[in-house]
């Protein structure tokens, strides 16, 4: 029993700290912002992408840190996705022109 409780014991000091932190949560809503951005320059920027950054944004200044990251986290994960999808439509764009 004692060995069981100093394996759980260490297991809880040695993980990561999952306390939100708004440094952290403003740098991710930047990562999302220069990810919206370049997918904007390649055309394939998604509708509600800057929408949930500026979510974010308000809710860092009104310190709800959980919706800030969760919805800047969503957004990067759709600004990303449109990158991928520009990439994609790049490479196999032939494949849908008429033969």
């Amino acid at each position: 029993m004692k060995f069981i409780l100093a394996v759980l014991f260490s297991a809880v000091l040695s993980a990561p700290s999952l306390a939100l932190d708004a440094d952290e949560t403003a740098a991710l809503i930047g990562r999302a912002e220069t990810a919206r951005l370049r997918a904007a320059e390649l055309e394939y920027e998604w509708r509600f992408t800057a929408k949930r950054i500026e979510e974010a944004k308000k809710a860092l200044a009104d310190g709800d840190l959980e919706t800030a990251n969760a919805k800047a986290g969503r957004a990067l994960f759709e600004a990303e996705r449109a990158i991928e999808q520009a990439a994609i439509s790049e490479a196999t764009w032939e494949l849908a022109a008429p033969k």
